[in-house]
């Protein structure tokens, strides 16, 4: 059977009556159509968690200890490391902490772990630390606030905070005056 239905400025349309037949409708059983519905929720746990965004992970700091590190401190000429006054500013191979501000130029020569541990060394005249070609420095600083730097405070715009010919690896503290 067709009706067909005319108005003015619609196009034609037709109307056709289905005849649905029972006998050929197909049932599942109840446990295919709960696996099917099971397999549909995951899948859509799925979509919406692939959906989440995925945070900022960055990886692991590695933590670290004043543990087996020389402490730094000010001495009447040059710097100590532990007891002993040096005869240079030079920090050698080695992991060291600050236990005091200093305000003296420190050269590095080898391979250098310090801890700021939330003191300055700052200077004037000359740069705060110079990392040797060949050198490397890491850094970091444990101090309660973080508010361990390196500063160069003077007006000379050829002396820096850091003078790295090496390799400079900087994990928290600051670093400040011209870089």
């Amino acid at each position: 059977m067709t009706e067909t239905v005319r108005k003015e400025g619609f196009a034609r349309i037709e109307f056709r009556s289905a005849y649905v037949f029972t006998d050929m409708i197909t049932f599942e059983s109840e446990e295919t159509f709960m696996r099917k519905r099971i397999l549909t929720l995951l899948l859509a746990f799925a979509m919406v968690a692939g959906m989440l965004p995925a945070g900022a992970m960055a990886p692991d700091e590695p933590v670290h200890t004043h543990d087996g590190r020389t402490a730094v401190t000010m001495g009447e000429n040059f710097i100590r490391l532990g007891e002993d006054e040096q005869t240079s500013n030079t920090l050698s191979t080695g992991s060291y902490y600050l236990d005091g501000d200093l305000t003296v130029s420190l050269t590095v020569t080898g391979d250098v772990d310090l801890c700021l541990n939330g003191h300055s060394v700052t200077v004037g005249s000359s740069h705060a630390v110079t990392v040797s070609s060949g050198a490397g420095l890491t850094l970091w600083d444990c101090g309660a606030e973080s508010a361990g730097k390196l500063a160069y405070t003077g007006t000379d715009t050829s002396y820096y905070g850091i003078y790295n010919q090496g390799t400079l690896t900087l994990h928290s503290g600051a670093v400040e005056g011209y870089y």
